[in-house]
């Protein structure tokens, strides 16, 4: 009773604020060569800060930008595109205060280690004080560190002009805090080596402990295997996508690559396509569930481009051709790339725990909205759209167990301006989906905890490798079985059943994508492989 009633007191005093869909907009791109500073408007919808009141946190966007010299404009689009060192100092960059009510927003530089030495990969931007409203919109500018790119990385040229683009993605911060791992009967479930397979057990530090038992979920067993300390384990804070990579997201990545890189990250041959093609399935000219990702082979290289086309009419990228609906059809090794390139990283099964139930004691086979509540979707409404949305509504509304043909929907699709947390499917932080609609791939220790202490949370360096592929040191081996038994599948999918959306469900449904053991599963896309990062 005591943790039934700590859920509906949460549910009472948590701001809906973060309950809505976003709409992370960025415009106006200027880069002035001369100050090598890049200047543009971003805004976005449904911001908030807490610190006085559950769940403390806020959240943000990460943004980052990408160039190429002007010259390689004529070589072709797709083109290889550099990751951009930006200022590792916040003076050196600039934004100004938000629509439409003067909000004071922060700007924090996040670096990775790249050769000994911390560069800026990009900067958060979020509101520096509690609040909530509808939108925000500033304008930014931030400081590439053009000259100190250019003296260690041949593909930067002090002396040259630059096209630039500028990508923002929508986070959430994750507190410091303890937290639960196990319910304490979902499907090999984490539990206390000291209480039984009965007993969550409480996360409370970074500290190493021991695992043991089947698929290593019994926690803090003296006689167990050692998960290092540097391996991520939730206490400590993150920041972690607020929704599932959309399709609109990935073709956006695309379009940064090389072809060769880009055949890689797609399954079609793109040097030799005729016309245009959906790509994230081999030669399909139509698109396959719901997969509106698509090559259109234009015959001038400067214009032909990946995007979206989710209506079939031969123009990409139009208001209802999908490109917020869950990008599925992803393989682990294309959601590892992504991340790399976004210098953002995997995250632990451990962190996704934390961020589903958040501080709350653990309730018997909840889901991401802290209830054991579920409600299929029966129908979408406004395909394709911006607002689209499912035709019923209900506690634990989820796409899951093929209810509209084993399709994604829209990332956010069940929150609206009027949606509590389990009506709006949200996690206990704020991150949607993260039960249901395409499953997301998680650094675990299920059958492999040796070589899953090489995982300490490393970030990537916005670069891949010629071929396509992550090159991040402590991650999975691009392009060997490294990789199998160190991810575990989590918060079910379009296709699967009610039981795989459980926070704490650890199934060895290897057959359905669930745990890498093959390298198969490494390298298979379905219709309900999806995925998700932070840093």
């Amino acid at each position: 009773m005591k943790i039934i009633l700590s859920l509906l007191f949460s549910i009472l005093i948590i701001s809906t604020d973060w309950l809505s869909a976003n709409n992370v907009q960025v415009t106006n791109v200027i880069y002035d060569n001369a100050t090598a500073r890049v200047t543009f408007d971003l805004s976005w919808e449904n911001s908030w800060r807490r610190d006085a009141v559950n769940p403390y946190n806020y959240d943000g966007i990460w943004v980052f930008v990408k160039v190429r010299e002007c010259t390689e404009k004529n070589l072709g689009n797709p083109a290889g595109f550099t990751h951009a060192w930006l200022s590792t100092a916040p003076a050196d960059h600039a934004v100004s205060n938000s629509a439409p009510n003067g909000e004071v927003l922060t700007v924090e530089p996040a670096t990775t280690n790249i050769g000994g030495s911390n560069r800026g990969m990009g900067v958060f931007i979020y509101r520096a004080a509690d609040g909530g409203t509808s939108n925000l919109s500033t304008t930014v500018t931030l400081q590439w560190e053009k000259a100190a790119q250019a003296a260690e990385m041949a593909a930067i040229d002090a002396a040259d002009d630059y096209d630039v683009k500028v990508f923002g993605i929508e986070m959430v911060y994750i507190p410091q805090a303890a937290f639960y791992a196990g319910d304490g009967g979902s499907n090999n479930c984490f539990h206390d080596a000291t209480g039984g397979t009965g007993v969550p057990y409480q996360v409370t530090s970074e500290a190493a402990f021991n695992v043991s038992g089947t698929f290593n979920r019994a926690l803090n067993d003296a006689g167990g295997t050692a998960i290092n300390a540097s391996f991520p384990k939730g206490y400590d804070s993150f920041w972690i996508m607020k929704y599932e990579i959309s399709q609109g997201e990935y073709a956006a990545f695309l379009n940064t690559l090389t072809l060769n890189q880009a055949e890689s990250r797609t399954e079609d041959e793109l040097f030799s396509l005729p016309d245009k093609r959906y790509v994230m399935l081999a030669d399909n000219a139509d698109p396959p569930n719901r997969q509106a990702i698509c090559f259109d082979p234009t015959g001038d290289p400067r214009t032909q481009k990946f995007g979206t086309d989710l209506n079939d009419n031969g123009i990409l990228d139009e208001a209802t051709d999908g490109q917020g609906i869950a990008c599925n059809y992803l393989n682990l090794r294309d959601v590892m790339a992504y991340l790399d390139w976004a210098a953002l990283r995997p995250l632990t099964e451990l962190e996704y725990e934390k961020t589903c139930r958040g501080t709350l004691g653990a309730i018997l086979e909840e889901n991401a909205w802290g209830t054991a509540e579920e409600l299929q979707v029966t129908a979408i409404t406004n395909s394709g759209a911006a607002t689209e949305v499912a035709a019923n509504n209900g506690n634990g509304l989820c796409n899951y167990g093929g209810a509209v043909g084993s399709d994604p929907m829209r990332c956010g699709y069940a929150a609206t301006a009027s949606t509590n947390r389990p009506r709006a499917g949200a996690a206990y932080y704020g991150v949607m989906d993260m039960s249901g609609n395409v499953h997301e791939p998680y650094v675990s220790f299920f059958a492999d905890p040796a070589n899953s202490n090489n995982f300490d949370g490393s970030t990537g360096d916005g670069e891949l490798d010629a071929t396509g592929f992550q090159n991040v040191t402590g991650w999975p081996a691009h392009a060997s079985d490294a990789d199998i038994n160190h991810f575990l599948a989590k918060g079910g999918n379009n296709y699967r059943g009610e039981v795989y959306l459980r926070i704490s469900d650890r199934r060895t449904d290897s057959g359905s994508g669930y745990l890498y053991t093959t390298a198969a599963n490494v390298e298979s896309r379905n219709q309900y492989g999806g995925g998700r990062g932070g840093r």
